[in-house]
């Protein structure tokens, strides 16, 4: 019975973490996270989204969201969308995508949201992303974060909840 009771209470749970926004979230509490990495093959791919994978042992400590990022330069952006589209499927917790500027035109950029939005992930971390190696600006129309969200929101109106991420010292490329 008391087994019972803990499970009906995770599906209620999760049902109220998927009906909120991450940002509603944190305008009543503080929310618990994880943040993920595309596996390069399938292998890894089985281990992080598999039958009793990675994913499913973060599911048991219901986390609000669990986010994923991906290489720099937007190598293994592939496999982010998969991993998205697990967790948005298993239903425990909200997915959130991170999206850099790095290599994109504004023209690769609304692509690429508007897939993201297609499989029902409607959640960013907006950034401007690690250069790869040898790389001295982004190789993409934007440079910075900023004006990723300008650009988000100039495109799909408040269709996207956006997060953003900060340097408390300051970025070290960052001037003020």
């Amino acid at each position: 019975p008391q087994r019972e009771g803990l499970r009906e209470r995770d599906a209620i749970l999760s049902f109220w973490r998927q009906a909120m926004s991450v940002a509603e979230i944190y305008e009543e509490r503080a929310a618990f996270s994880f943040e993920v990495f595309p596996p390069k093959t399938d292998v890894g791919m089985e281990k992080l989204c598999g039958t009793d994978g990675v994913l499913e042992k973060l599911y048991t400590l219901n986390p609000d969201y669990i986010s994923c990022t991906y290489g720099a330069g937007g190598t293994n952006v592939g496999k982010n969308l998969e991993v998205l589209d697990k967790i948005k499927k298993d239903g425990k917790c909200t997915p959130v995508t991170h999206f850099t500027c790095i290599g994109n035109t504004k023209a690769d950029i609304k692509e690429k949201l508007q897939t993201y939005l297609d499989h029902g992930i409607d959640h960013m971390l907006a950034l401007r992303g690690d250069l790869p190696f040898g790389w001295t600006g982004t190789n993409g129309d934007l440079h910075y974060a900023t004006e990723l969200v300008k650009f988000v929101r100039k495109e799909f109106g408040d269709k996207f909840t956006i997060a953003v991420a900060g340097s408390p010292e300051g970025h070290i490329q960052c001037r003020s």
